[in-house]
């Protein structure tokens, strides 16, 4: 009887996971059906006679996870509820409290938090330490695991146990879970009037945003000259970075891809409408600016539209497709690398900037700092890095004035 039960497992599985393999071939090659036969056997040995009763869906959602494993590291499994997250993250909003984390000596330290979140409200403060949550203690947890539970469905409660860095007294603060929208774009002027633009991410409507936000700043006054901040921006959706490209250049190829055996891909260039068309750009990168902020900078950087500063960024140029599955959950597969203007490869190289920053971040400002919804940079007041920028900035638009006389 288990004889007859795991060739009819194997049938099935097979012959599904058959079609799939190779949609224009007949069969399947040897090679492939003992593979086949040796997963279904494993599968069906742990079905029948592990000592415990298997969760079978768990089974195979870690098979999936498995397959992708050692592929790259970008390439994963999404179940419905990270599928979900990563849509909804996409739009900037997550379900949660409102709290950036900064992971330091293993602490879980507050280290900004959204205006008008539960945890803003609650009277959270930065600098304070979160030491326990739902009564678990974070301690010896996985970092994963904390920032997991401090998400959920909105209106749903948590409670944190907190050490308060104004006075170090502990305090149990209950929470209620909100829908947060996140903010991925900001801007203000500087000394002379030039204008600070930052990007944490890139979202589906980032682009949009950019755009507005300096609309408004145009009519107020005149810019001489943009800082665009990319630093620690780990990227986001592709044509969003394309869309804030398109913002600063009138014509050209913005980027390239290309597919399995370097095959020519997608050529996205430039419309003919444009922002700031002779205003001198500065754009900050640093080892955290991947994917799409590294496509920005290196299409500014080979169209001669802006000068890069900073450090060599991080070197990620591969495109990750997320292909929706029947179970509700999606692949993310990485499918293409994509290059810049001028043909360069960003993958492993990443943008080298036309100027090494003199002053890179603080060792205390290098610490990595996790977000329950984005990873972002901690700005601090006295940024060297943007002091550079706006110093050398100057000489840019002075040396452009002088040159239209």
């Amino acid at each position: 009887m288990r004889r007859i039960k795991l060739y009819t497992s194997y049938l099935l599985f097979a012959g599904l996971l058959a079609a799939s393999i190779n949609t224009h071939a007949a069969t399947v090659s040897d090679s492939e059906l003992k593979d086949l036969r040796a997963f279904t056997e494993v599968y069906s040995k742990i079905r029948d006679e592990y000592i415990d009763r298997p969760d079978q869906h768990q089974i195979f959602e870690n098979a999936i996870r498995g397959m992708l494993l050692d592929l790259d590291p970008h390439s994963s499994y999404l179940s419905k509820k990270e599928y979900a997250r990563l849509n909804n993250q996409s739009l900037g909003q997550y379900n949660g409290i409102g709290v950036e984390i900064s992971t330091i000596d293993k602490q879980l330290e507050i280290a900004g938090l959204l205006a008008g979140s539960p945890a803003e409200t609650a009277n959270i403060k930065v600098g304070d330490i979160i030491i326990a949550i739902d009564g678990k203690s974070v301690k010896d947890r996985p970092l994963k695991d904390s920032l997991e539970s401090l998400r959920g469905k909105a209106g749903t409660s948590v409670s944190l146990k907190i050490i308060q860095q104004r006075n170090g007294k502990t305090r149990r603060v209950p929470l209620q879970r909100a829908i947060i929208y996140i903010n991925a774009v900001s801007s203000k002027r500087l000394e002379n009037n030039y204008l600070y633009l930052r990007i944490d991410s890139f979202q589906l409507n980032t682009a949009a945003e950019v755009r507005t936000e300096l609309e408004q700043q145009l009519e107020l006054s005149p810019i001489p000259g943009l800082i665009l901040d990319l630093r620690n921006n780990r990227g986001g959706i592709l044509h969003s970075g394309v869309g804030v490209v398109d913002l600063f250049i009138t014509e050209g190829l913005i980027v390239s891809t290309k597919t399995r055996d370097n095959t020519a891909g997608m050529r996205l260039s430039a419309n003919s409408d444009q922002l700031l068309a002779s205003t001198p750009i500065m754009v900050l990168i640093d080892r955290d600016t991947a994917s799409a902020a590294e496509i920005v900078a290196g299409a500014l950087q080979d169209t001669n539209r802006a000068t890069i500063l900073g450090e060599n960024s991080f070197g990620k140029g591969s495109i990750q497709s997320v292909i929706p599955l029947s179970n509700g959950g999606a692949l993310k597969l990485t499918t293409a690398h994509y290059f810049t203007p001028s043909g360069r490869a960003i993958q492993a190289n990443g943008i080298i900037p036309d100027i090494l920053a003199k002053a890179m971040l603080t060792e205390d400002s290098a610490n990595s700092v996790v977000s329950s919804d984005s990873i972002k940079s901690g700005q601090k007041d006295k940024d060297p890095t943007l002091t550079e920028a706006l110093d050398l900035l100057r000489v840019i638009s002075h040396s452009s004035e002088s040159s239209n006389f």
